[in-house]
C-alpha cells in the first residue's frame, strides 16, 4: 500500500507569505473552535440527571400479580370445588 505524503516546502524568504497565512488560518479555525467549544459546554451544564423512582412499578407489578393470583383461586373454586360439592350433595 502506497502512501502519498504531502511534505511542505522549508520556509524561505519566497514562500514567507504563504507560510504565514497558512499560520493564520490554522490560528482562525483553532479560535473559532475555541468560541464555539465554550459555547457547548454552556449547554451541557444546564443538562439536570433526574433521579428514577421505580417504585411505582414495583407497586404495578405486584397489583397485577395478586390479580393474576385471584383470578387462578377464582377459576380453581368454579371449576373444581363447585363441581365436588354438587357430586357430594347428589352422592352424599
Amino acid at each position: 500500500m502506497e502512501r502519498n505524503l504531502d511534505i511542505p516546502l522549508p520556509v524561505t524568504e519566497e514562500n514567507r507569505d504563504q507560510y504565514f497565512e497558512e499560520l493564520y488560518n490554522i490560528s482562525e479555525a483553532e479560535n473559532w473552535v475555541e468560541r464555539h467549544s465554550i459555547q457547548h459546554k454552556t449547554n451541557q451544564d444546564e443538562i439536570k440527571i433526574v433521579p428514577n423512582d421505580n417504585s411505582t412499578n414495583e407497586k404495578i407489578v405486584i397489583v397485577i400479580s395478586f390479580v393474576i393470583l385471584w383470578l387462578i383461586l377464582t377459576l380453581a373454586v368454579a371449576f373444581f370445588f363447585v363441581p365436588a360439592l354438587i357430586v357430594m350433595y347428589l352422592l352424599g
